[in-house]
């Protein structure tokens, strides 16, 4: 979606904005990063929308309830980058375009949430095992930890399967790869990690689902060139 420099911008602004915050080590607490921005968290439990709506005037964003408290959390990471956009367009050094907008802050909340400088050493030191990460990021979703495991690390591809329908892929516009096909197969119908590999290339498939909404999701994490365990 952006080019390396932009990212590597975007993740210096969001390591900074963290660090200005005196968080020092995961978990982080987004609401306490917006404090830190001056900005009042407040849960809009009458809201007629799913959106949330920042009051830039008197400092206070005002979050839905949400069924999931990830979800919660990245909204409120949204909004923070939403409430410091004129800092961000001058981070990365040109105006954005409005209708890159909501993407450019989706991809700082990600980063907020798992904020770069302190992910690049957690992937490393847990080899890529998404359960081990999601315990030590617990406030971001397995979906946006696995999206962050393709930015440090070059040779990762993720594929992101809900209910056995066709994926979102990490990079986008991306064909499966057969091996990742067939571990998420397995996953889904074991329930359990399952790890293959085959001519060089390793597919990690973990089962994160939700059983009382009857709803399924298996994330794949493949690397080219490495075979490791399931974790």
């Amino acid at each position: 979606m952006f080019d390396n420099d932009i990212l590597s911008d975007l993740a210096r602004f969001a390591d900074r904005l963290v660090r200005d915050s005196g968080i020092t080590c995961p978990p982080l607490d987004p609401v306490i990063v917006a404090q830190h921005c001056g900005l009042s968290v407040h849960i809009d439990d009458g809201a007629a929308s799913q959106d949330a709506r920042l009051d830039g005037q008197h400092g206070v964003a005002f979050i839905p309830s949400q069924p999931r408290v990830e979800r919660f959390h990245f909204r409120v990471a949204h909004e923070i980058a939403e409430s410091r956009w004129f800092d961000i367009q001058c981070a990365i050094g040109w105006p954005v375009d409005e209708r890159t907008r909501e993407d450019v802050c989706d991809a700082v909340a990600g980063m907020l949430l798992c904020p770069p400088s302190w992910f690049a050493r957690d992937y490393r030191e847990t080899r890529g095992s998404l359960p081990k990460l999601k315990r030590l990021y617990p406030w971001a979703s397995h979906e946006v930890i696995a999206r962050r495991m393709v930015r440090d690390d070059p040779l990762t591809v993720v594929s992101i399967w809900d209910n056995d329908e066709r994926p979102r892929v990490v990079p986008r516009r991306r064909p499966v790869h057969p091996l990742e096909r067939e571990a998420q197969r397995k996953c889904r119908a074991g329930g359990k990690a399952v790890s293959l590999c085959d001519r060089g290339v390793t597919a990690t498939a973990w089962p994160v689902n939700d059983d009382a909404r009857g709803w399924k999701r298996e994330i794949v994490r493949a690397v080219i060139e490495a075979c490791d365990d399931a974790d």
